[in-house]
């Protein structure tokens, strides 16, 4: 059985970071953060006509927006620090001392 299956840059993107989504949304110090200050101080009754499902539908969308964020910055710096001189150098290096 053969699907045929488009390629959506948008979806390889936010796919790319959906584990560091898991990662900082669960980290230790994050969720105190998170979980326990942010998201507990909302008042739920606040923001109008929302119900309680929508209330947290909207949560969940917003960690997670947060979260892949986080992760393409960090994608973005660790791409300019892997392609410094300083780096590539260091990696000649211990090939050479392991190769």
């Amino acid at each position: 059985l053969s699907v045929p299956l488009k390629c959506s840059k948008v979806t390889n993107k936010i796919a790319t970071g959906t584990f560091a989504v898991l990662l900082i949304h669960d980290h230790n110090y994050f969720r105190s953060i998170l979980w326990g200050t942010i998201i507990e101080k909302t008042n739920i009754t606040s923001l109008g006509n929302l119900s309680f499902v929508g209330m947290f539908v909207l949560i969940v969308l917003v960690v997670f927006s947060i979260c892949i964020c986080i992760d393409f910055i960090r994608q973005k710096i660790e791409v300019l620090i892997l392609k410094s001189n300083s780096v590539q150098q260091l990696c000649v290096k211990i090939d050479k001392i392991l190769g």
